[in-house]
Parts: structure tokens; sequence; C-alpha cells
């Protein structure tokens, strides 16, 4: 029974020796790093990915130091479409061009104005958006032509004409729809509202020779009717200043007390 007892007693002492000892010892410096571990089947690193390109890179394409888009932004700034287009008339056929967002809507469908209650809210005058894909893809891509269908024209029962690139100024610049419209020889016409009639723009209507009221023969289309792009080979001509040309669109303008015209257009009509 002694014998057993002190196996027990050194047993006991030989542990209480070691936690001494373990509660003295300190760690001691970290080794160095090991070596990076290596990717692939033959133990050699993958290769360094492409660079990519910088955030900025195609917003310069167009935001450029040239200056051309500010003097583009200035012209328009002080075009009717800017400062005179009654762009609060925002509802029904109105609102188709006298807002940004009801012409878009108008090309695209989503705007269907001819609906009870019709209506574009907060609206913008006609800008940039408008006309141009601003924003779509960052790139000079951009510029490009909201739509560049032929317009189809109103009161011609659906026919269309071809204006080149004035197809867009086009789609608005033409005489508004007219409701009962009248026939040669037909049924006398009550006329109950101010704005019967086509309005104030039939210009797109004059050019193509469509549209218009015909009470009899010899009408005939003007030389215009020839140039190529139609309005905007002389509304849009290379410009003078913020007053005309350019996107103003301004054929005449006032320089030193006197009405001046801008021939730039004329030259490139022939």
């Amino acid at each position: 029974m002694k014998k057993v007892n002190l196996i027990y007693l050194l047993s006991a002492f030989l542990l209480g020796a070691m936690l001494i000892m373990a509660s003295c010892t300190k760690e001691g410096p970290a080794g160095p790093a090991g070596k990076d571990g290596t990717n692939g089947t033959n133990g050699t690193d993958g290769e360094d990915g492409i660079n990519g390109t910088d955030g900025t890179t195609t917003c310069i394409e167009c935001h450029s130091s040239n200056q051309v888009l500010f003097a583009r932004e200035n012209q328009w700034a002080h075009s009717v479409h800017a400062i005179g287009g009654n762009y609060e008339r925002n509802e029904g056929e109105c609102a188709r061009c006298h807002t940004s967002q009801g012409f878009l809507g108008y090309i695209d469908g989503s705007y269907d104005w001819e609906a009870d209650g019709a209506f574009v809210p907060n609206p913008n005058p006609p800008n940039c958006y408008t006309c141009h894909q601003i924003h779509e893809t960052y790139t000079p891509a951009d510029l490009a032509f909201t739509t560049t269908a032929a317009p189809e024209l109103q009161n011609t029962g659906g026919q269309t004409y071809d204006f080149g690139s004035a197809n867009l100024c086009a789609n608005c610049h033409q005489g508004r729809t007219v409701d009962p419209f009248p026939v040669e020889d037909g049924p006398d016409l009550a006329v109950t509202s101010s704005r019967y009639g086509v309005h104030h723009g039939p210009q797109a209507n004059s050019i193509a020779g469509m549209g218009l009221f015909e009470p009899g023969t010899g009408y005939y289309n003007s030389a215009h009717s020839s140039i190529e792009n139609a309005c905007v080979t002389c509304h849009m001509a290379e410009p003078f200043g913020s007053q005309a040309g350019g996107h103003t669109m301004n054929i005449a303008y006032e320089y030193h007390g006197s009405t001046e015209v801008l021939h730039s257009g004329c030259l490139v009509a022939g």
C-alpha cells in the first residue's frame, strides 16, 4: 500500500514540475515567411492579366478640351427650341412635339397622345437627348439620331416622305392632325376650335407637297423641295456665333442694328 502511494506521489511531483517549467518558457521570435505557393500543374505562377481601360477614356471622346461640344450647347441655348418652344404644353398632341419626353415617347410608341388625359409630367424642352442618343454607349455613337426613318406625314393617310438628315425634324415640323379634313366638293364642316387646321408648322408638308388643303389645281413645290437633306442644309449651316446656323437653327439674325440672312447654307444647297 505504501509502495502505491509512493508512485502516486512521484507522479504528482513530476506533473507539477512540468507545469512550472511550461509557465516559465517564453515564445521565441517568428521564423522567416515561407515562399508563396505556385499555381498550375507545372509548378509556375500564372501570367499577369491585361490592364483595364481608364474609366475616362470614352468620356473624353466627346467631353474634350476642343470646346466643340460647348459651342453646340451654346447655340442650342439661344434657339427657339430652348427658349420659345412652349414646353409647358405637355398634354395630348401638343406634348408630342413641345416636350422632349413626348417626342421620344411618340417615336418609340410609349406615349399615346390620343388617349384621354395623356400628358407628360415634368416636361423638358427639345434638347440634346431629344435628337441624339446621349449617354447610351458613352462613345461618339451617342451623337446618332434618335430616329432616321422617313416620317409619316399627318393628313395623308399614312404616306411617308424621305427628307434625308431632316427626317427627324419633319416629325414635328409638319401640320397637326386636321379632323375632319376638308374635301373638295365635300360636305360643309363646322369648325368648333380656334386650333383647327394645320397649325403653325406645316414646313414638311410644304416641301413634300403632301397633307395640306388642296381646294384647286395649279399647286407645285418650290425649289426647296430639291435641296438634299431639306431643312438641315440651310438651318444648320456653318454657324454665325450663337445667332444663326448650327444648333441655333436660325436663318436670320440681328447684326449692328440690321437684319442679316445666313448664306452659308445657300452655298451648299447650290
